[in-house]
């Protein structure tokens, strides 16, 4: 009876397993992926940012949370204070679109005469450096008493171009009265064509009250938004050649003999001070506003393989003088040059994205293998010089799972590339090659009311017959030899017994 009774058990579990589905093989199964991979990293985002990484969009994050593009908010070289003076720096490479140093650069400063930038490019926009303007009265009259001019005359007839050359290299406010006159009718017509330019070029933080820059309570500017008007000039070549000039004759006048221009930049030049001269230097202008505000200075600056492409700005330096009125300490020009020197030796320029460059294999919901993750453009970045490949950190945000069937080249999520705290970029992934979905789900006794004709279909039959008779009977056949050695043993016990008693 008890025999029975187990034989009935087995039979019961074995077509109870039947009924749950059984995997065909180890390789068949797919773990499912969360809605979003991102493997462990060493790198915390700063948790003071007003938008956590997870839902800033693509695109987003390296701005918020790292030094690409200009308004970038984590540069790779941090913000701590470098510079023995200046109130605010900010260092830009162009080339790879990279923050790379930046202290206090949205504190609002007076921009003095680096005002007159912007008004030389929308000269240069809006004329041919061909085109003759006529000084006239108004522009003599209204000049600053005291300020720097090269003495244009009433009726005197100058190019633009040599117009611009006096502004750039000699800073001569006469000649800035002349190009807004000449291009607007007033200088406040100017001025707003000043200040909406600027806002075309993403400044939010700059406003324009006249032409030339002198001290005006009522205009203002930061570190990184002149970096965003050097960055916008020099794309201009006529701008670039006119910031890059050391020297410049303009030709004798209606009313003046010839002039003979020099730069007051003396990053460029060295006919004045010999010790700021740099060769990697490339342009640039300074300016100083007062004894309050401090001396500014702009500059453009190339390693020598021409790879890497610098804006920087330094804004309120203070300068001092000795007792004569000599000056002593330039200020701009010593910070400038302390920030020169840490950029070129301690930053390098490479490239942390090939076209093509394959990554991470990531599980498919329902598909027959893992997708590969590759990049499709080339993306180079600024990097600390002691900085290698592996200690940049990798993280990905993958679409959807990602569910099969996928094509090759299909875009399956996106990466981020750490360096510390800073993000230095982006990238879109797309599948390296089509995953096909997997037609083995599993296996169940309801699934064969749904399954197919082909082979699979007659795998999952072979696996019920073995759950449903060979199990029971394998059971059957070590049940019935236990009971057997059981009887056995309880026979001898018996025959021990009985000769024990006689």
């Amino acid at each position: 009876m008890k025999k029975k009774w187990i034989l009935c058990t087995l039979l019961a579990l074995s077509i109870l397993m039947g009924v749950f589905p059984v995997p065909v093989s180890a390789a068949e199964t797919t773990s499912a992926p969360t809605e979003s991979y991102v493997p462990p990293t060493e790198t915390v985002p700063d948790p003071d940012a007003t938008v956590p990484v997870s839902d800033a969009p693509f695109g987003s994050v390296s701005q918020l949370y790292g030094c690409r593009t200009i308004d970038g908010e984590k540069p790779l070289g941090g913000s701590d204070r470098r510079l023995e003076g200046a109130q605010a720096a900010f260092v830009y490479e162009v080339n790879t679109q990279t923050v790379v140093y930046a202290y206090n650069p949205d504190l609002e400063l007076r921009p003095g005469a680096l005002s007159k930038i912007v008004t030389a490019l929308i000269a240069i926009e809006r004329c041919n450096m061909d085109d003759v303007v006529v000084v006239s009265s108004r522009n003599i009259s209204r000049l600053p008493a005291g300020s720097i001019n090269k003495n244009l005359k009433e009726a005197e007839e100058v190019t633009v171009g040599d117009l611009v050359y006096c502004l750039i290299l000699e800073q001569a406010n006469d000649a800035a009265i002349a190009i807004a006159e000449h291009i607007a009718g007033n200088m406040t017509a100017f001025v707003e064509l000043m200040n909406q330019r600027v806002k075309e070029m993403g400044c939010s933080h700059t406003e324009f009250a006249n032409v030339h820059g002198l001290d005006n309570a009522d205009q203002h500017t930061t570190a990184r938004d002149m970096a965003k008007i050097v960055t916008a000039a020099i794309q201009n070549e006529t701008f670039r050649e006119v910031f890059g000039t050391v020297s410049y004759t303009v030709p004798a006048t209606n009313r003046s003999e010839e002039r003979n221009l020099l730069t007051t930049n003396y990053l460029i030049d060295n006919h004045i001070l010999q010790v700021y001269m740099d060769e990697k230097v490339t342009g640039g202008m300074q300016t100083y506003v007062s004894a309050a505000s401090g001396a500014g200075l702009v500059c453009t600056a190339k390693s020598r393989d021409e790879k890497m492409n610098y804006v920087m700005v330094v804004l309120g330096c203070p300068r001092t003088y000795t007792e004569r009125g000599t000056v002593e300490k330039y200020g701009n020009y010593d910070d400038m040059q302390d920030l020169l020197q840490y950029i070129f030796n301690n930053f390098k320029i490479n490239r942390v994205l090939y076209e093509g460059q394959a990554f991470e294999q990531f599980p498919v919901i329902g598909g027959e293998s893992d997708v590969v993750a590759e990049v499709q453009v080339n993306i180079d970045s600024i990097l600390p010089v002691n900085a290698h490949m592996e200690n940049l950190i990798r993280e990905f945000d993958i679409i959807g799972g990602p569910t099969a069937p996928i094509e090759k080249g299909q875009k399956i999520g996106t990466m981020q590339l750490w360096y510390r705290e800073s993000c230095l970029m982006e990238a879109e992934l797309f599948a390296m090659e089509a995953v096909k979905s997997s037609d083995n789900s599993g296996l169940s006794i309801r699934g064969l009311t749904t399954g197919s004709n082909d082979s699979s279909g007659w795998g999952k039959v072979v696996w019920i017959v073995c759950l449903v008779i060979i199990v029971p009977v394998v059971g059957y056949l070590v049940i019935n030899s236990y009971l057997r050695q059981r009887r056995r043993a309880q026979r001898r016990r018996r025959r021990a017994g009985r000769r024990r008693s006689q």
